[in-house]
């Protein structure tokens, strides 16, 4: 007989989850129509009043509050530029350091890919075109000089 208590009650058991897993995909299932007057939504609708919001600044300390003493940033004053130093920055051709063709071996020189504006030049140390001259260079960077100015070129990648 206990046995027998034991599985009428699981089978209602079972009836009952199974119930509510059919209940849940049923009404899941079933269309909801719900009817909405339209007209009454649009005729109570109210816009809420815009806030404006108070505006501040903050203004500049120019007083230390512990020390009585006035305090003022110092701006740094822009470094100025003869015109001499600008026709040689201006003068200086539009150069670029593409990379090195033939490494160095026995017997042969190293030769650096170089544009000079817009025409490709094989540098070796020492050598000069079109009054450019290639002081020395690495892997990595090139130093030309032009007119008395030195410069330092680094490889575009």
């Amino acid at each position: 007989m206990k046995n027998k208590r034991n599985i009428y009650f699981l089978v209602l058991a079972v009836l009952i989850v199974w119930g509510l897993i059919g209940y849940k995909i049923y009404d899941a299932i079933k269309p909801n129509e719900l009817i909405i007057n339209a007209t009454d939504e649009l005729t109570d609708f109210k816009p809420e009043e815009l806030k404006i919001q108070d505006t501040f600044s903050i203004q500049p300390i120019y007083r230390d509050p512990f020390l009585g003493k006035t305090f003022i940033k110092k701006r740094p004053f822009a470094k100025k530029i003869s015109n001499a130093q600008l026709m040689e920055e201006d003068s200086f051709p539009l150069i670029q350091f593409n990379g090195i063709i033939a490494p160095k071996q026995k017997g042969r020189e190293t030769l650096y890919l170089v544009v000079i504006n817009k025409n490709q030049y094989f540098f070796s140390i020492g050598q000069q075109i079109d009054g450019v001259k290639l002081l020395k260079g690495t892997t990595k960077k090139i130093t030309l000089r032009y007119k008395k100015t030195k410069k330092e070129f680094f490889i575009n990648q």
